[in-house]
């Protein structure tokens, strides 16, 4: 009888051995057991793929978790000098995030934008009003959760489940999943997504300053929704020349200009200037173009 009746291929048959002795069963088991297979499960073979990978993930997270915190080290001197443990490194991390960052400044006046929009927005003013309130909902977590944890540190609130897996987080430089529940897409480590982060509200607070311009350049990949903003040109173009928005398509035209060259919006209406796109395994030669 075979095992895998499904299976294509001889190679992966699984036949159960003829009525024989205990010690034929066992002989069969030792030696004539193949590894399992995805096929075995009805799966495709790159299933296993997936799975190498979640399991690899798991095992080096289990590795971060149990690094010593509080170990000791020697300075260059000789002198032993003792770690921060998780509480006095999330304590730190919360400070450059509060007060270095200045997160609180970050979150948007979405009112003032609309008073200044007043008379109606166009799609690309509608794209970036939605951008601002999807990273006010992110920011307006992390103040709320950052202050609630130096409470806790401080002794003035009981720490809680959720502050022992945001001190955890902060300890291990992982973004904690509170964050990433309001965030986009990202596998940055902290201090990159951090990073990241000011970016994305730079470009946020260059439109807030004069809301009812063009800007000079978008940076897509600092959007929540990229594919919102492309929709926002196929929107522009349909609307001004009366175009059918599910007949249009998006080309794009590669420019050898840097963003810094890019000093004013496109002189046409039939587009924008982006920069953030990635062609995955490959590179553009600006040198052939």
């Amino acid at each position: 009888m075979d095992l895998y009746p499904f299976a294509d291929g001889k190679k992966h048959s699984f036949k159960c051995p003829a009525p024989t002795s205990y010690d034929k069963y066992l002989e069969h088991i030792i030696k004539g057991l193949k590894e399992e297979t995805p096929i075995a499960y009805g799966l495709h073979p790159n299933a296993e793929i997936d799975f190498r990978t979640t399991q690899c993930i798991q095992i080096f997270s289990a590795l971060v978790d149990l690094m010593p915190k509080d170990a000791q080290s020697l300075d260059d001197d000789g002198s032993k000098k003792t770690q921060k443990t998780p509480n006095e490194f999330a304590a730190e991390q919360k400070e450059i995030i509060l007060d270095d960052m200045q997160l609180a400044d970050k979150v948007i006046n979405i009112q003032e934008i609309k008073d200044v929009l007043s008379a109606g927005m166009n799609p690309y003013q509608n794209v970036f009003v939605q951008e601002s309130q999807a990273m006010n909902i992110l920011l307006r977590e992390m103040l709320s959760t950052l202050r609630q944890l130096d409470l806790g540190l401080k002794g003035q609130l009981t720490i809680s489940d959720a502050m022992e897996k945001l001190i955890h987080s902060l300890a291990n430089g992982q973004v904690p999943v509170v964050w990433q529940n309001r965030a986009y897409p990202s596998l940055r480590g902290l201090g990159s997504w951090l990073t990241n982060l000011s970016d994305r509200c730079g470009q946020l607070e260059e439109f807030t300053r004069s809301p009812d311009e063009d800007m000079k350049i978008i940076y897509i990949n600092r959007l929540f929704n990229p594919q919102s903003f492309l929709t926002a040109i196929k929107q522009v173009k349909g609307a001004s020349e009366g175009l059918e928005l599910n007949k249009l398509e998006v080309f794009t035209e590669v420019l050898s200009k840097v963003p810094a060259e890019c000093t004013a919006p496109p002189p046409k209406r039939d587009g924008a200037y982006i920069f953030g796109l990635f062609v995955e395994g490959a590179r553009y030669d600006f040198n052939t173009k």
